[in-house]
Protein backbone atom coordinates (compact mmCIF):
# COMPACT_ATOMS: atom_id res chain seq x y z
CA UNK A 1 0.00 0.00 0.00
CA UNK A 2 1.89 3.19 -1.65
CA UNK A 3 0.74 6.78 -1.89
CA UNK A 4 2.54 8.69 -4.34
CA UNK A 5 2.78 12.47 -3.28
CA UNK A 6 2.38 14.79 -5.75
CA UNK A 7 3.74 18.39 -4.41
CA UNK A 8 1.58 21.56 -5.62
CA UNK A 9 3.10 25.30 -6.18
CA UNK A 10 2.95 27.69 -3.30
CA UNK A 11 1.76 26.62 0.01
CA UNK A 12 0.29 23.76 -0.18
CA UNK A 13 0.20 19.33 -0.71
CA UNK A 14 -1.47 16.65 -2.46
CA UNK A 15 -1.69 12.71 -2.24
CA UNK A 16 -1.69 11.13 -5.65
CA UNK A 17 -5.06 8.61 -5.79
CA UNK A 18 -3.75 5.65 -3.75
CA UNK A 19 -3.45 2.48 -5.97
CA UNK A 20 -6.52 -0.14 -5.93
CA UNK A 21 -5.68 -3.08 -4.08
CA UNK A 22 -6.68 -6.90 -4.26
CA UNK A 23 -7.62 -7.18 -0.71
CA UNK A 24 -11.56 -7.74 -0.34
CA UNK A 25 -12.96 -3.44 0.21
CA UNK A 26 -9.63 -2.89 1.50
CA UNK A 27 -9.61 -4.72 5.05
CA UNK A 28 -6.47 -5.03 6.60
CA UNK A 29 -7.78 -6.97 9.26
CA UNK A 30 -6.81 -9.86 6.77
CA UNK A 31 -3.27 -9.33 6.37
CA UNK A 32 -0.84 -10.63 9.18
CA UNK A 33 -1.58 -8.39 12.48
CA UNK A 34 2.06 -7.65 12.68
CA UNK A 35 2.41 -6.04 10.08
CA UNK A 36 1.86 -2.40 9.61
CA UNK A 37 -0.50 -1.17 6.48
CA UNK A 38 0.00 2.78 5.93
CA UNK A 39 -2.92 4.74 5.19
CA UNK A 40 -2.30 7.94 3.33
CA UNK A 41 -5.23 10.71 3.79
CA UNK A 42 -5.40 14.56 2.58
CA UNK A 43 -4.86 15.82 5.69
CA UNK A 44 -5.62 15.40 8.98
CA UNK A 45 -9.12 16.81 9.12
CA UNK A 46 -9.95 13.52 6.67
CA UNK A 47 -8.33 11.64 9.08
CA UNK A 48 -11.03 12.76 11.50
CA UNK A 49 -13.67 11.86 9.35
CA UNK A 50 -12.60 8.26 8.13
CA UNK A 51 -12.20 7.44 12.10
CA UNK A 52 -15.93 9.26 12.64
CA UNK A 53 -16.97 7.58 9.46
CA UNK A 54 -15.94 4.27 10.31
CA UNK A 55 -13.97 3.96 7.21
CA UNK A 56 -10.66 1.82 6.49
CA UNK A 57 -9.29 4.33 4.37
CA UNK A 58 -9.13 7.68 3.11
CA UNK A 59 -9.18 7.59 -0.69
CA UNK A 60 -11.51 4.50 -1.41
CA UNK A 61 -13.91 3.54 0.77
CA UNK A 62 -17.40 5.99 1.16
CA UNK A 63 -19.45 7.85 3.44
CA UNK A 64 -22.76 5.94 4.18
CA UNK A 65 -25.89 8.00 3.76
CA UNK A 66 -26.76 9.46 5.84
CA UNK A 67 -23.82 9.91 7.10
CA UNK A 68 -23.03 8.85 10.98
CA UNK A 69 -21.34 11.32 12.78
CA UNK A 70 -21.02 15.65 12.08
CA UNK A 71 -17.52 14.97 10.38
CA UNK A 72 -19.28 13.54 7.40
CA UNK A 73 -21.71 16.91 6.92
CA UNK A 74 -23.25 17.07 3.34
CA UNK A 75 -20.12 14.08 2.24
CA UNK A 76 -22.36 11.03 1.34
CA UNK A 77 -21.38 9.16 -1.24
CA UNK A 78 -17.73 11.09 -0.85
CA UNK A 79 -14.52 9.74 0.61
CA UNK A 80 -13.25 11.19 3.59
CA UNK A 81 -10.88 12.97 1.00
CA UNK A 82 -13.31 14.59 -1.03
CA UNK A 83 -15.09 15.43 2.02
CA UNK A 84 -12.53 17.07 3.42
CA UNK A 85 -12.34 19.19 0.31
CA UNK A 86 -15.78 19.91 0.11
CA UNK A 87 -15.87 21.24 3.96
CA UNK A 88 -12.64 23.24 2.30
CA UNK A 89 -14.19 25.00 -0.62
CA UNK A 90 -17.50 25.09 1.31
CA UNK A 91 -16.85 26.49 4.98
CA UNK A 92 -19.78 28.45 5.61
CA UNK A 93 -22.13 25.74 4.82
CA UNK A 94 -20.40 24.02 7.75
CA UNK A 95 -20.35 26.78 10.29
CA UNK A 96 -22.04 25.28 13.98
CA UNK A 97 -25.02 27.66 14.44
CA UNK A 98 -24.91 29.77 17.63
CA UNK A 99 -22.31 31.25 20.20
CA UNK A 100 -22.74 34.42 21.09
CA UNK A 101 -21.33 38.07 21.39
CA UNK A 102 -19.86 40.88 19.07
CA UNK A 103 -17.64 38.95 17.02
CA UNK A 104 -18.72 37.18 13.63
CA UNK A 105 -16.66 34.68 11.90
CA UNK A 106 -14.92 34.98 8.53
CA UNK A 107 -12.92 32.42 6.24
CA UNK A 108 -10.57 33.49 4.05
CA UNK A 109 -11.41 33.88 0.45
CA UNK A 110 -11.65 30.90 -2.35
CA UNK A 111 -8.78 32.25 -3.55
CA UNK A 112 -6.48 32.35 -0.44
CA UNK A 113 -5.24 28.45 -0.48
CA UNK A 114 -3.51 28.85 3.06
CA UNK A 115 -4.32 25.98 5.33
CA UNK A 116 -4.86 25.11 9.12
CA UNK A 117 -2.69 22.73 10.82
CA UNK A 118 -5.48 20.08 10.58
CA UNK A 119 -5.73 21.25 6.44
CA UNK A 120 -9.29 23.18 7.02
CA UNK A 121 -10.09 26.58 6.12
CA UNK A 122 -8.27 29.76 7.62
CA UNK A 123 -10.94 31.95 9.60
CA UNK A 124 -11.30 34.72 11.62
CA UNK A 125 -13.60 36.70 14.20
CA UNK A 126 -14.43 40.49 13.51
CA UNK A 127 -16.05 42.65 16.68
CA UNK A 128 -16.88 46.29 14.74
CA UNK A 129 -16.11 49.57 17.01
CA UNK A 130 -17.63 52.59 16.89
CA UNK A 131 -14.31 54.29 16.38
CA UNK A 132 -13.03 53.57 12.71
CA UNK A 133 -9.26 54.51 13.37
CA UNK A 134 -8.50 52.04 15.88
CA UNK A 135 -7.83 48.29 15.77
CA UNK A 136 -6.62 45.70 18.10
CA UNK A 137 -5.76 42.48 16.48
CA UNK A 138 -5.33 38.91 18.82
CA UNK A 139 -3.17 36.11 18.87
CA UNK A 140 -4.36 33.67 21.29
CA UNK A 141 -2.36 31.17 23.87
CA UNK A 142 -2.47 27.63 23.21
CA UNK A 143 -1.09 27.83 19.86
CA UNK A 144 1.91 25.61 19.98
CA UNK A 145 0.98 22.27 19.82
CA UNK A 146 1.65 21.22 16.47
CA UNK A 147 5.61 21.22 16.14
CA UNK A 148 8.47 18.90 15.84
CA UNK A 149 10.65 18.80 19.10
CA UNK A 150 13.69 18.20 20.84
CA UNK A 151 14.68 17.04 24.34
CA UNK A 152 17.90 17.48 26.34
CA UNK A 153 18.61 13.63 25.65
CA UNK A 154 18.32 14.55 22.19
CA UNK A 155 15.44 12.95 21.24
CA UNK A 156 12.98 13.83 18.61
CA UNK A 157 9.47 13.73 18.95
CA UNK A 158 7.69 13.89 15.61
CA UNK A 159 4.87 16.12 15.27
CA UNK A 160 2.21 14.64 14.07
CA UNK A 161 0.05 12.51 16.70
CA UNK A 162 0.85 15.32 19.16
CA UNK A 163 -0.92 17.74 16.70
CA UNK A 164 -3.38 15.09 15.82
CA UNK A 165 -4.25 14.51 19.69
CA UNK A 166 -4.22 18.30 19.76
CA UNK A 167 -6.83 18.67 17.28
CA UNK A 168 -9.10 16.15 18.13
CA UNK A 169 -9.18 17.28 22.02
CA UNK A 170 -11.24 20.36 20.43
CA UNK A 171 -8.38 22.75 21.20
CA UNK A 172 -7.15 23.04 17.73
CA UNK A 173 -8.87 25.66 16.66
CA UNK A 174 -9.87 23.95 13.13
CA UNK A 175 -11.97 25.76 10.61
CA UNK A 176 -14.55 23.05 10.34
CA UNK A 177 -17.43 23.44 12.48
CA UNK A 178 -16.85 26.83 14.17
CA UNK A 179 -19.44 28.70 15.85
CA UNK A 180 -20.88 31.95 14.00
CA UNK A 181 -20.28 34.30 17.19
CA UNK A 182 -17.73 34.92 19.78
CA UNK A 183 -17.14 37.21 22.64
CA UNK A 184 -13.79 38.12 24.04
CA UNK A 185 -13.01 38.73 27.68
CA UNK A 186 -10.91 42.15 29.38
CA UNK A 187 -9.41 44.05 26.23
CA UNK A 188 -11.34 42.08 23.36
CA UNK A 189 -14.80 42.21 25.16
CA UNK A 190 -17.36 43.95 22.88
CA UNK A 191 -20.50 43.83 24.40
CA UNK A 192 -20.76 42.61 27.77
CA UNK A 193 -22.54 46.03 29.98
CA UNK A 194 -22.48 45.77 34.08
CA UNK A 195 -25.37 46.38 36.39
CA UNK A 196 -25.83 50.01 35.46
CA UNK A 197 -26.02 49.66 31.86
CA UNK A 198 -22.01 50.83 31.27
CA UNK A 199 -20.00 48.55 28.88
CA UNK A 200 -17.32 46.95 31.57
CA UNK A 201 -14.54 47.21 28.83
CA UNK A 202 -14.62 51.27 29.23
CA UNK A 203 -11.00 51.69 27.39
CA UNK A 204 -11.73 49.59 24.57
CA UNK A 205 -15.17 48.96 23.90
CA UNK A 206 -14.98 51.35 21.11
CA UNK A 207 -12.28 49.98 19.34
CA UNK A 208 -12.61 47.57 16.32
CA UNK A 209 -11.54 44.07 17.63
CA UNK A 210 -10.08 41.02 15.55
CA UNK A 211 -9.13 37.29 16.38
CA UNK A 212 -7.23 35.41 14.36
CA UNK A 213 -7.65 32.16 15.96
CA UNK A 214 -4.10 29.74 15.96
CA UNK A 215 -5.53 26.91 13.88
CA UNK A 216 -2.19 26.61 12.59
CA UNK A 217 -0.83 25.89 16.04
CA UNK A 218 2.56 27.30 15.17
CA UNK A 219 2.45 30.19 17.76
CA UNK A 220 1.40 32.53 14.19
CA UNK A 221 5.27 31.49 13.28
CA UNK A 222 4.84 29.18 10.02
CA UNK A 223 5.45 29.42 6.76
CA UNK A 224 5.74 25.76 5.94
CA UNK A 225 4.76 22.40 4.64
CA UNK A 226 5.42 19.11 5.57
CA UNK A 227 3.91 16.43 3.25
CA UNK A 228 3.64 13.22 5.20
CA UNK A 229 3.61 12.81 9.33
CA UNK A 230 2.28 9.79 10.99
CA UNK A 231 -1.01 11.20 12.58
CA UNK A 232 -2.29 8.16 14.35
CA UNK A 233 -1.89 4.50 14.59
CA UNK A 234 -4.55 2.30 15.11
CA UNK A 235 -4.16 -1.19 15.48
CA UNK A 236 -2.01 -2.55 12.54
CA UNK A 237 -2.58 0.91 10.53
CA UNK A 238 -0.08 4.21 9.92
CA UNK A 239 -2.66 6.81 9.07
CA UNK A 240 -0.13 9.39 7.90
CA UNK A 241 -0.71 13.13 5.95
CA UNK A 242 0.64 16.42 5.21
CA UNK A 243 0.75 19.10 7.88
CA UNK A 244 0.72 22.90 7.64
CA UNK A 245 2.39 25.28 9.50
CA UNK A 246 0.77 28.32 7.96
CA UNK A 247 0.23 31.16 10.89
CA UNK A 248 2.22 34.02 9.70
CA UNK A 249 1.30 33.66 6.31
CA UNK A 250 -2.55 33.16 7.97
CA UNK A 251 -2.07 36.62 9.80
CA UNK A 252 -0.48 38.51 7.02
CA UNK A 253 -3.29 37.24 5.09
CA UNK A 254 -6.00 38.30 7.55
CA UNK A 255 -4.41 41.87 7.21
CA UNK A 256 -4.00 41.78 3.52
CA UNK A 257 -8.48 41.11 4.35
CA UNK A 258 -9.27 44.13 6.50
CA UNK A 259 -7.36 46.27 4.13
CA UNK A 260 -9.71 45.45 1.47
CA UNK A 261 -13.28 46.31 2.57
CA UNK A 262 -13.93 42.84 3.51
CA UNK A 263 -15.41 43.95 6.38
CA UNK A 264 -17.70 46.69 7.65
CA UNK A 265 -14.38 48.70 9.16
CA UNK A 266 -11.52 49.38 6.32
CA UNK A 267 -7.93 48.90 7.96
CA UNK A 268 -6.63 51.38 5.44
CA UNK A 269 -8.26 53.84 7.31
CA UNK A 270 -6.49 53.31 10.93
CA UNK A 271 -4.48 55.47 12.76
CA UNK A 272 -3.16 53.37 15.50
CA UNK A 273 -3.41 49.60 15.51
CA UNK A 274 -2.37 47.11 18.49
CA UNK A 275 -0.83 43.61 17.85
CA UNK A 276 -1.86 41.82 20.66
CA UNK A 277 -0.68 38.33 21.99
CA UNK A 278 -1.05 36.37 24.86
CA UNK A 279 1.01 33.74 26.08
CA UNK A 280 1.76 31.45 23.27
CA UNK A 281 0.90 33.99 21.07
CA UNK A 282 2.77 36.84 22.29
CA UNK A 283 5.95 34.28 22.02
CA UNK A 284 4.86 34.30 18.10
CA UNK A 285 5.32 38.23 18.43
CA UNK A 286 8.66 38.26 20.20
CA UNK A 287 9.40 36.58 16.97
CA UNK A 288 7.52 38.17 14.29
CA UNK A 289 6.25 41.73 15.47
CA UNK A 290 7.94 43.72 13.61
CA UNK A 291 7.22 41.72 10.50
CA UNK A 292 3.38 41.98 11.10
CA UNK A 293 3.86 45.44 11.96
CA UNK A 294 5.74 46.23 8.68
CA UNK A 295 2.74 44.28 6.85
CA UNK A 296 -0.21 46.51 8.96
CA UNK A 297 1.89 49.77 8.10
CA UNK A 298 2.05 48.84 4.37
CA UNK A 299 -1.29 48.64 3.87
CA UNK A 300 -2.46 51.84 6.35
CA UNK A 301 -0.62 54.93 7.46
CA UNK A 302 -1.37 53.80 10.73
CA UNK A 303 1.08 53.45 13.78
CA UNK A 304 1.77 50.64 15.20
CA UNK A 305 2.50 49.25 18.49
CA UNK A 306 2.40 46.04 20.56
CA UNK A 307 1.22 44.55 23.83
CA UNK A 308 2.75 41.40 24.87
CA UNK A 309 0.63 39.60 27.94
CA UNK A 310 2.27 36.66 30.08
CA UNK A 311 5.93 36.66 28.23
CA UNK A 312 8.08 38.21 31.20
CA UNK A 313 9.33 34.89 32.41
CA UNK A 314 12.18 33.81 33.90
CA UNK A 315 14.29 34.05 30.75
CA UNK A 316 18.22 34.02 30.10
CA UNK A 317 18.34 37.68 28.05
CA UNK A 318 18.07 39.89 31.11
CA UNK A 319 18.45 37.63 33.77
CA UNK A 320 20.53 38.06 36.84
CA UNK A 321 22.52 35.02 35.63
CA UNK A 322 23.74 37.33 32.76
CA UNK A 323 26.60 39.05 34.89
CA UNK A 324 26.93 35.91 37.38
CA UNK A 325 30.45 34.89 35.71
CA UNK A 326 31.48 38.49 36.13
CA UNK A 327 33.03 40.32 38.56
CA UNK A 328 29.78 42.04 40.10
CA UNK A 329 27.74 39.53 41.19
CA UNK A 330 24.38 40.69 39.64
CA UNK A 331 23.03 43.27 36.42
CA UNK A 332 21.32 45.07 39.19
CA UNK A 333 24.24 46.14 41.60
CA UNK A 334 25.09 49.53 41.31
CA UNK A 335 28.51 49.22 39.42
CA UNK A 336 27.14 46.70 37.04
CA UNK A 337 26.85 47.97 33.28
CA UNK A 338 23.57 47.26 31.63
CA UNK A 339 23.94 44.73 28.58
CA UNK A 340 21.76 42.58 26.34
CA UNK A 341 24.11 41.25 24.19
CA UNK A 342 26.42 39.08 26.38
CA UNK A 343 25.35 35.57 26.70
CA UNK A 344 25.97 34.07 29.59
CA UNK A 345 27.52 30.96 30.43
CA UNK A 346 27.54 29.23 34.53
CA UNK A 347 26.00 28.96 37.55
CA UNK A 348 22.86 31.03 38.62
CA UNK A 349 23.16 32.61 41.88
CA UNK A 350 20.21 31.88 44.10
CA UNK A 351 19.05 28.61 42.45
CA UNK A 352 22.66 26.76 41.51
CA UNK A 353 21.66 25.64 38.07
CA UNK A 354 23.75 25.89 35.22
CA UNK A 355 22.87 27.42 32.37
CA UNK A 356 23.68 28.23 28.47
CA UNK A 357 22.81 28.65 24.83
CA UNK A 358 22.47 25.52 24.17
CA UNK A 359 18.53 25.39 23.63
CA UNK A 360 19.46 27.93 20.40
CA UNK A 361 21.99 26.13 18.85
CA UNK A 362 21.46 23.28 15.97
CA UNK A 363 20.75 20.14 17.53
CA UNK A 364 23.33 17.62 16.51
CA UNK A 365 23.22 13.65 17.61
CA UNK A 366 26.87 13.92 17.60
CA UNK A 367 28.82 17.18 18.73
CA UNK A 368 25.83 18.76 20.47
CA UNK A 369 23.18 15.85 22.13
CA UNK A 370 20.55 17.71 23.48
CA UNK A 371 20.57 21.16 21.72
CA UNK A 372 18.30 22.96 19.79
CA UNK A 373 15.65 22.49 22.61
CA UNK A 374 14.05 25.65 21.37
CA UNK A 375 15.22 26.48 17.87
CA UNK A 376 14.04 22.66 16.84
CA UNK A 377 10.37 23.64 16.57
CA UNK A 378 11.12 27.43 14.89
CA UNK A 379 12.67 25.85 12.02
CA UNK A 380 10.59 23.17 11.63
CA UNK A 381 7.54 25.60 11.52
CA UNK A 382 9.83 27.54 9.01
CA UNK A 383 9.94 31.31 10.96
CA UNK A 384 12.26 33.38 8.49
CA UNK A 385 13.71 34.87 11.80
CA UNK A 386 14.06 38.68 12.55
CA UNK A 387 15.46 40.51 9.92
CA UNK A 388 17.05 42.97 12.04
CA UNK A 389 18.71 40.12 14.18
CA UNK A 390 19.69 38.42 11.38
CA UNK A 391 21.02 41.28 10.04
CA UNK A 392 23.50 41.77 12.94
CA UNK A 393 24.18 38.43 13.54
CA UNK A 394 25.58 37.52 10.52
CA UNK A 395 27.86 34.86 11.77
CA UNK A 396 25.88 33.29 14.21
CA UNK A 397 22.18 33.54 14.28
CA UNK A 398 21.71 31.35 17.41
CA UNK A 399 20.46 34.65 19.62
CA UNK A 400 17.68 35.05 16.73
CA UNK A 401 15.57 31.97 17.83
CA UNK A 402 15.38 33.36 21.41
CA UNK A 403 12.19 35.36 21.49
CA UNK A 404 13.52 37.64 24.37
CA UNK A 405 16.98 38.49 22.87
CA UNK A 406 15.11 39.57 19.80
CA UNK A 407 12.30 41.51 21.71
CA UNK A 408 15.13 42.54 24.07
CA UNK A 409 17.20 43.91 21.07
CA UNK A 410 15.70 44.09 17.68
CA UNK A 411 12.29 44.83 17.77
CA UNK A 412 11.48 47.95 16.71
CA UNK A 413 7.71 48.28 17.41
CA UNK A 414 7.02 49.72 21.02
CA UNK A 415 6.02 47.16 23.29
CA UNK A 416 3.82 47.06 26.41
CA UNK A 417 4.35 44.25 28.65
CA UNK A 418 1.88 43.01 30.76
CA UNK A 419 2.40 40.20 33.12
CA UNK A 420 2.18 38.65 36.67
CA UNK A 421 5.16 38.40 38.73
CA UNK A 422 4.03 34.77 40.16
CA UNK A 423 2.07 33.82 37.14
CA UNK A 424 1.87 30.29 37.22
CA UNK A 425 1.54 28.95 34.08
CA UNK A 426 5.72 30.61 33.74
CA UNK A 427 5.82 29.13 36.92
CA UNK A 428 5.64 25.41 35.65
CA UNK A 429 7.67 25.94 32.43
CA UNK A 430 10.56 24.07 31.60
CA UNK A 431 13.97 27.04 31.99
CA UNK A 432 14.76 26.38 28.34
CA UNK A 433 17.93 28.14 28.91
CA UNK A 434 19.21 25.23 31.92
CA UNK A 435 22.19 23.65 30.40
CA UNK A 436 22.01 20.51 28.66
CA UNK A 437 23.74 18.35 31.09
CA UNK A 438 20.92 19.64 34.03
CA UNK A 439 18.22 18.52 32.16
CA UNK A 440 14.31 19.70 31.81
CA UNK A 441 13.51 21.38 34.99
CA UNK A 442 11.30 24.19 35.83
CA UNK A 443 11.14 26.78 38.86
CA UNK A 444 8.59 24.81 40.36
CA UNK A 445 11.22 21.76 41.28
CA UNK A 446 13.68 24.11 41.85
CA UNK A 447 11.44 25.85 44.73
CA UNK A 448 10.16 23.09 47.61
CA UNK A 449 10.48 25.57 50.28
CA UNK A 450 9.98 29.74 48.96
CA UNK A 451 6.88 28.09 46.73
CA UNK A 452 7.52 31.42 44.26
CA UNK A 453 9.83 33.80 45.32
CA UNK A 454 12.67 32.74 42.67
CA UNK A 455 11.05 33.17 39.41
CA UNK A 456 9.14 36.52 41.19
CA UNK A 457 12.27 38.13 41.86
CA UNK A 458 13.71 37.22 38.64
CA UNK A 459 10.63 38.59 36.89
CA UNK A 460 10.57 41.83 38.92
CA UNK A 461 14.76 42.29 38.18
CA UNK A 462 14.88 41.37 34.45
CA UNK A 463 11.51 44.24 33.75
CA UNK A 464 13.36 46.69 36.13
CA UNK A 465 16.55 46.06 34.03
CA UNK A 466 15.19 46.32 30.82
CA UNK A 467 13.16 49.82 32.00
CA UNK A 468 16.94 50.90 33.29
CA UNK A 469 19.08 49.77 30.33
CA UNK A 470 17.33 48.95 27.29
CA UNK A 471 17.89 53.17 26.12
CA UNK A 472 20.66 53.19 27.87
CA UNK A 473 24.39 53.12 27.26
CA UNK A 474 25.21 49.24 27.33
CA UNK A 475 21.53 48.74 26.72
CA UNK A 476 19.99 46.92 22.91
CA UNK A 477 22.61 46.93 20.54
CA UNK A 478 19.73 46.38 17.71
CA UNK A 479 16.68 48.12 16.51
CA UNK A 480 14.89 47.66 20.03
CA UNK A 481 17.20 50.89 21.17
CA UNK A 482 15.13 54.16 21.28
CA UNK A 483 12.17 52.16 20.03
CA UNK A 484 9.25 54.36 21.44
CA UNK A 485 7.93 54.08 24.87
CA UNK A 486 7.89 51.41 27.23
CA UNK A 487 5.08 50.14 29.00
CA UNK A 488 5.03 47.68 31.94
CA UNK A 489 1.92 46.77 34.42
CA UNK A 490 3.02 43.88 36.50
CA UNK A 491 1.48 42.70 39.46
CA UNK A 492 2.03 40.17 42.40
CA UNK A 493 -0.68 37.81 41.33
CA UNK A 494 -0.18 34.17 40.17
CA UNK A 495 -2.69 34.98 37.00
CA UNK A 496 -2.21 33.45 33.17
CA UNK A 497 -3.10 36.20 31.10
CA UNK A 498 -4.39 39.35 32.96
CA UNK A 499 -5.85 41.29 30.12
CA UNK A 500 -8.21 38.76 29.37
CA UNK A 501 -9.16 39.10 33.17
CA UNK A 502 -12.02 41.76 33.54
CA UNK A 503 -11.65 41.72 37.62
CA UNK A 504 -7.49 42.16 36.88
CA UNK A 505 -7.79 44.18 33.38
CA UNK A 506 -10.58 47.19 35.26
CA UNK A 507 -10.18 46.79 38.73
CA UNK A 508 -7.16 45.91 39.95
CA UNK A 509 -4.90 48.91 40.45
CA UNK A 510 -1.20 49.60 40.64
CA UNK A 511 -0.59 53.53 41.89
CA UNK A 512 -4.40 54.67 41.20
CA UNK A 513 -3.99 53.11 37.03
CA UNK A 514 -5.72 50.08 36.31
CA UNK A 515 -4.09 47.90 33.31
CA UNK A 516 -6.68 48.46 31.20
CA UNK A 517 -6.13 52.64 31.81
CA UNK A 518 -2.07 52.26 31.62
CA UNK A 519 -2.26 50.43 28.33
CA UNK A 520 -4.36 52.90 26.87
CA UNK A 521 -2.72 55.96 27.72
CA UNK A 522 0.73 54.21 26.78
CA UNK A 523 -0.98 53.59 23.24
CA UNK A 524 -2.85 56.69 22.33
CA UNK A 525 -0.57 59.47 24.68
CA UNK A 526 2.72 56.82 23.86
CA UNK A 527 3.06 57.70 27.52
CA UNK A 528 6.35 55.41 28.86
CA UNK A 529 4.56 53.42 31.60
CA UNK A 530 5.76 51.68 34.63
CA UNK A 531 3.99 50.20 36.83
CA UNK A 532 5.58 47.13 38.76
CA UNK A 533 4.47 45.97 42.36
CA UNK A 534 7.45 45.44 44.84
CA UNK A 535 10.02 47.25 46.16
CA UNK A 536 8.15 50.25 47.59
CA UNK A 537 7.17 51.21 44.09
CA UNK A 538 3.85 50.71 43.88
CA UNK A 539 0.83 50.66 45.90
CA UNK A 540 -2.48 48.31 45.48
CA UNK A 541 -5.84 49.11 45.79
CA UNK A 542 -7.58 45.97 45.13
CA UNK A 543 -6.54 42.41 46.88
CA UNK A 544 -6.28 39.04 45.39
CA UNK A 545 -7.54 36.29 47.71
CA UNK A 546 -5.09 33.89 48.94
CA UNK A 547 -5.21 31.91 46.01
CA UNK A 548 -4.55 34.25 43.69
CA UNK A 549 -1.10 35.69 45.88
CA UNK A 550 0.38 32.05 46.71
CA UNK A 551 1.80 29.12 44.14
CA UNK A 552 1.73 25.85 45.83
CA UNK A 553 4.66 23.69 45.93
CA UNK A 554 3.00 20.06 44.96
CA UNK A 555 5.98 17.04 45.45
CA UNK A 556 8.35 16.74 42.53
CA UNK A 557 9.22 13.40 41.27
Amino acid sequence: MVAVLAALSGCGTALAPEPSSSEPDEDVDALASAVVVGRYCANIHAVQIAQAEGLGNCQVKTIASPPLSDFGAGCAGLTADACAQEHYDNPTLYTKPGGSGSFRLRYLPSTNTLKCADGSKPHYYFSPGTDTTKWVIYQNGGSGKCAQTSDRLGITTPAGEPCYDHIASGDGDSGFNEKQRWEGQGILDGSTLDANGDFVNVDFHTWNRVWIPSCSNDQYQGSADHPSEVVLVTANKEWNAPLYSHGFDIVMSVIDELASGAVSRDLSDATLVMLYGSSGGASGFQMTLDAKAEHVASVSSARVVGLLDSRAEPNLEGAEGLFDTNACASIFAADCPGNFNVPPFGTDVGAGFAFDTSAYQPADPVTCVGCGTARTKTEWWGNQLDASCVAEHTTNTDPCYDGYHVMYNHTATPVFHATSLRDHNQYNNTIEYASVATGDISFQSLEQTNCGDLPHDRVLAQLEAYWTFRDGAGGAHGDSHGAGPIGIWAIDWVDHEITKESGIFNDAELDGVTLSAAILDWAVNETPIYLIEGNGTTTRTAEPTSVERTNTCPPVP
